[in-house]
């Protein structure tokens, strides 16, 4: 047996890895068999936003009235139950073993391969929130799936807002609104970038992100994100 087989065990033995679900005993960080089967995986879905619909291949009412700046969302996942729990538990909690089973489950999920770009751009914090957290946890997942695509400063967050989970759809539009500026030195023109971001709810923060970056003379934008509400 290699040693380093021998360490695994070892490691295994006394320090398992417990399911996100159920708590059961595991041989990785994540999900039991069981509890794999539970997850709000996306059957049908916008073919430009990713809001979960009730047919494929749809258009949502509010892409057909009003085109959001971006070409198309990639997600996988309905923000609800299981996969929910996770997100928050690394967003809140700093469960940073799971960075690596949710990219996983995504990638898995995914209808189709995984969107490339020039650059990978996370939605960033304000440096007021991220005093606060400690860490960007959208950007972990983005350099979790892309490695060294991911770029740290190319969107800066210039306005610090309050937290979107309480606030009605128009009040998200105007909570964002002017909160983002490129980087004075961010090289954006013709670049087709994947803006990544961990959840989207109403896609008011993706809208204005997308938006400044079309203004600066981004080529295409597409958006990632781990999971979907709506």
């Amino acid at each position: 047996m290699a040693v380093g087989d021998l360490i695994s065990i070892l490691w295994s033995f006394f320090f398992p890895a417990y399911c996100e679900g159920c708590g059961k005993i595991i041989p990785e960080p994540g999900w039991c068999s069981s509890c794999l089967q539970k997850l709000p995986f996306l059957e049908y879905q916008c073919v430009r936003c990713g809001v979960p619909l009730l047919a494929d291949d749809h258009l949502c009412g509010s892409c057909l009235q009003h085109p959001p700046p971006f070409k198309k969302v990639y997600v996988s996942l309905h923000y609800e139950g299981l996969w929910a729990a996770a997100l928050r538990r690394l967003k809140f909690h700093k469960a940073f073993w799971l960075l690596s089973p949710i990219i996983k489950v995504w990638k898995e999920a995914l209808k189709g391969p995984i969107p490339q770009g020039d650059v990978v751009v996370p939605i960033p914090l304000h440096v007021k929130r991220l005093q606060q957290r400690g860490f960007n946890q959208s950007r972990l997942l983005a350099q979790e799936l892309y490695g060294k695509k991911v770029v740290k400063d190319l969107l800066v967050r210039v306005r610090y807002t309050s937290s979107q989970s309480k606030l009605g759809v128009r009040e998200r539009l105007a909570n964002v609104r002017k909160a983002f500026a490129p980087h004075p030195q961010a090289l954006i023109q013709g670049k087709k970038i994947i803006l990544f971001d961990d959840v989207m709810t109403s896609g008011a923060t993706v809208k204005e992100a997308a938006k400044v970056l079309k203004k600066a003379g981004a080529r295409e934008i597409v958006v990632v994100v781990m999971a979907r509400a709506g």
